[in-house]
């Protein structure tokens, strides 16, 4: 699912979503979930604040890399991805991250269908990228 693991929760790059509290959840959400507990005069916000920290923080080092391939080859990467409920650069990503000898840390937590479903759309199959985060 195209994730990255930190010293504190997963990411997920192609929803740019952080796992907190068992959810997958976007700097939207994490804003909001702050903005309700201060609003509730809830003021042990910290952990939400460090992963909307992690998260910008991770999101903000991501680099983007432009992948030629054969029509084959995307039309293969594509099936790939609709069987795996993955995304075209999230298979990508596996694929070098193997080739490299690098495994991530962590086993990928279950993401919803609704999240999963955002990943797709008209655009996605047509091109064709993939998001890396430098190892720290």
């Amino acid at each position: 699912m195209g994730q990255v693991s930190g010293p504190m929760n997963p990411i997920d790059l192609d929803l740019e979503a952080i796992q907190f509290d068992g959810t997958w959840m976007t700097r939207e959400q994490l804003v909001s979930l702050i903005t309700s507990k201060l609003d509730a005069s809830d003021y042990f916000v910290s952990k939400p604040s460090e992963a909307l920290e992690q998260l910008t923080a991770t999101l903000a080092e991501l680099r983007t890399l432009a992948l030629s391939v054969t029509p084959q080859l995307a039309d293969a990467l594509t099936q790939a991805a609709a069987r795996q409920g993955k995304t075209e650069a999230c298979i990508a990503r596996e694929a070098i991250m193997a080739h490299l000898g690098m495994s991530d840390t962590a086993a990928a937590p279950e993401v919803p269908p609704a999240m999963v479903a955002r990943r797709s759309g008209p655009n996605r199959a047509a091109k064709t990228s993939a998001t890396f985060v430098r190892p720290q």
